[in-house]
């Protein structure tokens, strides 16, 4: 007996992981995305004058959301996120049956966070297992100074008028 696996017994599922403030399933195995971060790198706009989010002083976010799409994996797989987080670890999604688009061969499955409560920052890692095979995907979570602008920095306020005239509209001349 040979100790290749057939071609029939490979596993070729593959995962991906996007992060964006908001994902929408549509129609016809479409999603839409609002607020892409195309570098897994969400950035916290925090005034110069506040510390960094801490365990008794959190940051929240409105919403964070994550997309992971899985294909190739086989029928009835099972499917589970883990997050390695710097001040815990925890279970996201337990173990459940991966529903699978037959015509397309693969799924769409969002976790979404809404608020989104940040305790520490840094890299976190999610631990996704489809039929206990792993798959790593990291993200962080960064700051930003946010900057307040003085009125003397405001951009310049269009004001309208009422001394405005409007033109005369031209009179057509009656055709024979």
């Amino acid at each position: 007996m040979s100790t290749k696996a057939k071609a029939s017994q490979l596993d070729t599922t593959e995962v991906r992981l996007y992060v964006a403030e908001d994902f929408r399933q549509e129609a016809n195995h479409k999603v839409t995305a609002i607020g892409l971060y195309t570098d897994n790198q969400v950035l916290l706009q925090i005034p110069p004058n506040l510390p960094d989010p801490t365990l008794e002083n959190p940051a929240a976010l409105r919403s964070l959301c994550f997309l992971f799409n899985i294909f190739g994996a086989p029928d009835a797989a099972t499917v589970s996120v883990d997050i390695e987080d710097p001040v815990i670890n925890r279970v996201v999604v337990p173990a459940q049956k991966l529903p699978v688009n037959s015509l397309v061969g693969a799924t769409n499955f969002i976790v979404q966070m809404q608020p989104c409560i940040v305790t520490a920052l840094g890299r976190r890692t999610f631990v996704v297992k489809v039929n206990q095979r792993e798959f790593k995907f990291s993200y962080s979570l960064g700051r930003q100074e946010a900057t307040l602008r003085s009125d003397a920095e405001s951009p310049p306020q269009l004001k309208a008028t009422s001394k405005a005239k409007p033109r005369p509209t031209p009179k057509k001349k009656p055709t024979n």
